[in-house]
């Protein structure tokens, strides 16, 4: 993802005092569409000022608006992967139904503790026309979590890249749902539990 947060710049930021200050800009962008309407309130000067930095200095990196708010969606799926990728390495040697259920329940608590942030992410996705970085990203994921299969005896579905595209969309459509509905359909919990025990059907099926 890092190629394409860059590609939103003017130009790739070399030294670790310009690549600080990007991200000083990215991280108060992300603060600043955190709120009530952010994503369509949030102006290049509000962005600048709580970064820190003079207006000039952001439009050094920056092309416009649209180019903050695409490295907004850069910087947050680049972020997401980590933090997934982190949680897949704590559970590789664990049984295959605990990581499912660890990997699930760390997929709900991300995207729904805090629905406003993310309906504003996703709002902007589609203001700037990224909905093909967002299957980026989970692509990324569905490889790591692949990997992640590979290495366990206890994985008996024959084509395990193919299942780990299936699964992470199938529990990624669920969330996206989740995250636009004031009030979910059923509770968290049932919601998690059917989500296991589809995916280790799946997974386990020879």
């Amino acid at each position: 993802m890092t190629a394409l947060y860059e590609s939103f710049l003017r130009k790739a930021p070399k030294q670790a005092r310009s690549r600080v200050l990007v991200e000083a800009v990215l991280d108060s962008a992300i603060d600043l569409v955190s709120r009530e309407d952010g994503e369509a309130r949030t102006t290049v000067q509000e962005v600048a000022e709580r970064a820190g930095i003079g207006i000039g200095s952001l439009y050094d990196w920056f092309e416009d608006r649209s180019s903050v708010l695409a490295g907004v969606v850069a910087r947050v799926t680049a972020r997401n992967l980590q933090r997934f990728e982190d949680k897949l390495a704590e559970t590789r040697h664990r049984p295959l139904e605990e990581m499912v259920r660890v990997i699930i329940d760390f997929t709900l608590a991300t995207y729904l503790t805090d629905k406003r942030t993310w309906r504003a992410f996703l709002r902007i996705v589609f203001r700037v026309g990224l909905p093909p970085a967002l299957a980026e990203g989970q692509a990324i994921f569905a490889q790591s979590l692949a990997s992640a299969l590979r290495e366990r005896d206890d994985v008996r579905c024959p084509d395990i890249d193919a299942a780990a595209w299936i699964v992470t969309n199938e529990v990624m459509g669920v969330v996206h749902t989740l995250v636009w509905c004031e009030r979910s359909p059923f509770e968290i919990a049932r919601i998690r539990d059917e989500l296991t025990r589809a995916t280790l059907a799946y997974l386990e099926a020879g």
